[in-house]
């Protein structure tokens, strides 16, 4: 737990901070400030660890996550942090573009910069990975033999037919793992066929906010057998004994959980210390804890670890991992944008369009018929949007700082080509199955 040397910083509203509070610094003691998105039981895993290495530092955590975590940096907070560390890679690349980290001058032996070809680190050393996590299908082994369905491995397994209704599909636009997810796809697959094939594996099954205990929760005691997570969440809940399992597709990404020292850190010398220990053996093991479960960024911490320990350095696909962070971090906002207005937001209506066209394409059909179900998968898998229009997107809607009324302008023109699209598969569903039953 949190200990007596440990300042909790307050929200206002949805979790957030609204400012410092806490009793002042005792006499000859060093105040350091870090700023991170982790939850509470992994945060004072680390904080008692290193305030029993170094009882002279008082550490104060400020809890933020995301664009909330970089305005607080370029705004209020400026100057008053000295570390961050977050799983928010493109934050990172942004703020060190902009000459806001400090280089990290510290023993860098035994950690890598790259996993496979995914970069996890910054070359020139202005912030580096400390841990990575990964992304895959957890599913009850035990519900999909009984229906006698083999285990998933990839994600286009997600969108066969013979997984409908098997499939809970999160809301990719709004949990905090979920543009991750949607960049891996469209990395592996294109942009036009990514998009298809997310809306394939949303028409499959059902769309869900859960995530984490809730998502294992469902996948055990709801109908659904399938769900997509990030590595720990399922980790953690296997290791407590609940009879799910969990797998790596091969196309994906392990995104990095990265720490820097602020260019106008208060207390330099302690961030150094503090990073130095996150990044030391010590500070590495404690994410293999049985309560935490994590990816460790040293590979020599896995000599350690428990049997059946998933190492990312040692897995079969590591060499084949090339997903792009830079591209990731211009795109993220956009992805969210296309995934709510061409997933999301329809799906009260796509789903029974989808579960139509499965019927259909059950049976056999003349090709007038085959013809206007194609007609109708084409709508419901085009983006309202190609590659080439949404480029000058990328970087203007890069950080949400555009104009909230131009954003609206843009997405209401994609709602409206996807109400369009949703009418079309529609009409063409009704005339193939006219079709079908005249022969």
């Amino acid at each position: 737990m949190l200990n007596r040397r440990t300042v909790l910083l307050g929200a206002a509203a949805g979790g957030l901070l609204a400012g410092f509070q806490g009793r002042p610094a005792w006499a000859g003691e060093r105040r350091l400030v870090v700023l991170t998105s982790y939850p509470q039981e992994m945060i004072s895993h680390y904080v008692d660890a290193f305030q029993k290495r170094h009882p002279g530092v008082r550490v104060d955590i400020v809890w933020l996550s995301g664009h909330d975590a970089r305005d607080y940096l370029l705004g209020e907070g400026r100057g008053k942090v000295d570390v961050f560390w977050a799983p928010n890679m493109p934050v990172f690349l942004d703020l060190a573009g902009r000459g806001d980290f400090r280089p990290l001058r510290i023993d860098r032996a035994g950690l890598p910069d790259r996993l496979g070809r995914q970069e996890i680190s910054d070359p020139q050393g202005r912030f580096l990975a400390t841990e990575v996590a990964g992304y895959g299908l957890v599913f009850n082994p035990a519900r999909l033999a009984a229906a006698g369905l083999p285990e998933p491995a990839n994600w286009d397994d997600l969108a066969k037919p013979a997984y409908a209704g098997q499939v809970v599909m999160p809301d990719l636009s709004v949990l905090g793992f979920g543009p991750t997810v949607i960049e891996i796809v469209l990395q592996h697959k294109g942009w036009a066929a990514g998009w298809a094939l997310l809306a394939r594996i949303a028409g499959n099954g059902v769309l869900e906010t859960a995530h984490g205990d809730d998502l294992m929760d469902l996948l055990m005691h709801g109908d659904k057998s399938i769900g997509i997570t990030i590595d720990f969440f399922a980790d953690q809940a296997i290791a407590r004994g609940v009879p799910l399992k969990f797998v790596y597709p091969p196309a994906n990404a392990f995104e990095p959980a990265d720490i820097a020292i602020l260019k106008d850190a208060p207390n330099a010398g302690a961030a150094r210390q503090y990073v130095s220990f996150v990044l030391s053996e010590a500070g590495q093991r404690l994410l293999i804890d049985p309560d935490l479960r994590r990816l460790a960024i040293r590979p020599a911490v896995y000599g350690s670890a428990p049997s059946g320990y998933f190492n990312p350095w040692a897995s079969a696909f590591a060499g084949a991992l090339d997903f792009d962070s830079a591209v990731f971090a211009r795109r993220k906002a956009v992805d969210m944008a296309v995934f709510r207005t061409m997933i999301a937001d329809p799906a009260p209506r796509t789903g029974p369009l989808w579960a139509q066209a499965r019927a259909l394409s059950a049976r056999p059909l003349p090709a007038p018929a085959r013809a206007l179900l194609r007609t109708a998968t084409e709508a419901l898998t085009r983006p309202p949007l190609t590659e080439a229009e949404a480029a000058p997107l990328f970087e203007s809607w890069r950080w949400q700082d555009q104009d909230a009324k131009a954003v609206t302008a843009v997405t209401t023109v994609w709602a409206a080509r996807m109400d369009q699209a949703v009418k079309t598969a529609a009409q063409a569903l009704a005339q193939a199955d006219q079709a079908a039953k005249a022969g």
